[in-house]
């Protein structure tokens, strides 16, 4: 494992954060493909084809801002100090802001860049199209968005694409996706098509396949790639060094001990806490384990020793009644003195509170890069990283207690519409907290809340095989909304065909969209072209 690799993994907090993106630069992986022919177009040796030829190079990393891209900027970022390598880190929120950047950087002949770097970002677009580099540019790809543009899978020369350790990848055959057509024409194509064959003189021409069912096949050949938690819960135990050996935290947040049992998704639906009949089988829970009502209401640092050391016994004996069989999890904890004590599943939410804070009027770069800092293990650094990282949590916390809210607004109010092939739902123009919700990963976790939530009160048996729409105003001046999908909770994959649905939708309606977020299940619509969009929408999933 490589908690003893880098600085960046010595206090313990991200070692099960990114997982994937962690494995991709250990020196000595293998890449494992199921067709060999196939293994020249990814990185087959990270040490030789990948870190070697940043070398004695001045490199720029460019990095979407979200937590995964950010732990991994800072593990590739503690390798290249322990190697005196230059490098320009740049961090970006979406697609226009990431050509800004290149051309940016491109345009400055003092110090012309011929190595990036692009985390989390660049994988599934036609890099080289969009950014158009010189021949003497190499991308280096370390993307988890799947599937992969094909044009950057051929491309062997100037976009070099890392895969995680294991991965196997089943690539449709260049024949199949590359097609050559004759210059003469079926008599059914029109006289303008047969016009422009002419115009290139005879001559052969690539056509990417775009009809639904390729796309669908390509989709449905893509292998897993989500490790299961079982695959690191050894590496849990034995790289937990506290006192308490088990290695196990609660599936709640720290906001206050009864609440937090409301406010987490996890015990939140188990319980459908925004009933009656939830609230008394929680306080059941609470009575079981001989909690009182003054202990339940307060802080978990701030109740008595006694519950404190016993509590996570009792939980997990109960759990079985209850129904919580995944109420513990395994994770890595760090703790600075006697005071300052994360886990890593806090240190999550921490991090992306601190990218996402609406509040700060700062540029995005600066938080991105106080986030950074935050990660530092070195110890000059390690007071104001506690407070840093302690703000964000309790950023975290509020947030966390705006997405309860408007889960039970929703479910209260009969707001969640099952519009046949999905479910949709609206956040309102005069709700309080929509600007939290502007934010794509704030917004991704309350629709994996809704949806949740709306699975375990729904009668409707098919609820938990329909995927989510969720919808929130964006910019009022503007008249733009943000639309985000999320496949439904019966699938165990990442997969998620509701992007591709999206960009047809958007076509077939001639809806004014704009498509700049990394992930493609996130666009950005005119409101007042939201009723067509979403009535092509659910044409096109029946």
């Amino acid at each position: 494992f490589y908690a003893g690799k880098t600085e960046a993994l010595k206090g313990g907090v991200l070692s099960c954060l990114c997982w994937s993106i962690h494995q991709r630069l250990e020196n000595h992986w293998c890449l494992v493909l199921r067709h060999l022919p196939l293994a020249n177009m990814f990185i087959a040796n990270i040490r030789r084809e990948f870190y070697s030829a940043l070398l004695y190079q001045r490199v720029l990393i460019i990095a979407a801002a979200d937590c995964d891209s950010l732990c991994s900027c800072k593990i590739l970022q503690s390798m290249l100090h322990s190697d005196n390598i230059g490098y320009t880190l740049v961090p970006v929120s979406g697609l226009q802001e990431l050509e800004r950047v290149y051309f940016e950087y491109s345009d400055q002949a003092s110090r012309k860049f011929k190595n990036i770097v692009l985390i989390n970002c660049g994988g599934n677009i036609n890099i080289m199209e969009v950014l158009q580099p010189e021949e003497d540019v190499t991308f280096y790809i370390i993307d988890s968005h799947r599937p992969f543009d094909l044009d950057n899978v051929f491309n062997q020369d100037q976009v070099k694409i890392i895969l995680m350790e294991g991965e196997t990848v089943d690539i449709p055959d260049f024949d199949d996706i590359f097609r050559q057509e004759e210059d003469e024409e079926d008599g059914s194509n029109s006289e303008d098509d047969h016009s422009n064959n002419e115009e290139i003189d005879g001559s052969p021409r690539k056509r990417i396949k775009t009809d639904t069912l390729s796309k669908r096949r390509w989709l449905q050949k893509r292998d897993k790639y989500v490790l299961d938690v079982s695959t690191i819960q050894g590496h849990v135990m034995r790289l937990n060094r506290t006192s308490d050996e088990s290695g196990l935290s609660v599936n709640c947040m720290k906001i206050g001990f009864e609440n937090d049992f409301c406010y987490s998704l996890y015990t939140a639906c188990k319980f459908r806490v925004w009933t009656m009949k939830g609230k008394k089988n929680l306080h059941e829970l609470l009575a079981e384990m001989g909690i009182p009502v003054k202990q339940a209401m307060q802080k978990f640092s701030s109740m008595d020793m006694e519950y404190k050391i016993n509590v996570k016994e009792w939980i997990e004996n109960l759990a079985p009644k209850f129904g919580l069989a995944d109420i513990t999890f395994g994770s890595f904890r760090t703790q600075f003195g006697y005071k300052t004590k994360f886990t890593a599943a806090d240190a999550v939410y921490g991090l992306i509170a601190i990218i996402e804070d609406m509040e700060n009027t700062r540029p995005l770069s600066d938080k991105f890069l106080e986030a950074l800092d935050s990660l530092s293990s070195e110890v000059l650094y390690i007071r104001s990283k506690s407070k840093t990282l302690s703000e964000g949590i309790r950023k975290a916390k509020l947030q966390q207690i705006a997405i309860f809210k408007q889960v039970r607004n929703f479910i209260d109010m009969r707001q969640v519409v099952c519009a046949g092939p999905f479910l949709y739902a609206c956040i309102d123009e005069g709700s309080p907290d929509k600007k939290i919700f502007c934010k794509p990963t704030t917004l991704g976790k309350l629709a994996r809340f809704l949806l949740t939530a709306y699975v375990a009160s729904s009668r409707n048996k098919l609820a938990a095989s329909l995927p989510m729409v969720l919808v929130t105003p964006l910019d009022t001046d503007r008249g733009t909304s943000l639309v985000l999908g999320i496949p439904p909770i019966a699938e165990d994959t990442a997969r998620n065909f509701l992007g591709r649905a999206f960009e047809q939708a958007a076509e077939k309606t001639k809806a004014r969209t704009l498509h700049d977020c990394f992930d493609s299940s996130i666009i950005e619509v005119k409101t007042e072209d939201r009723g067509k969009f979403f009535d092509a929408l659910s044409a096109l999933l029946a």
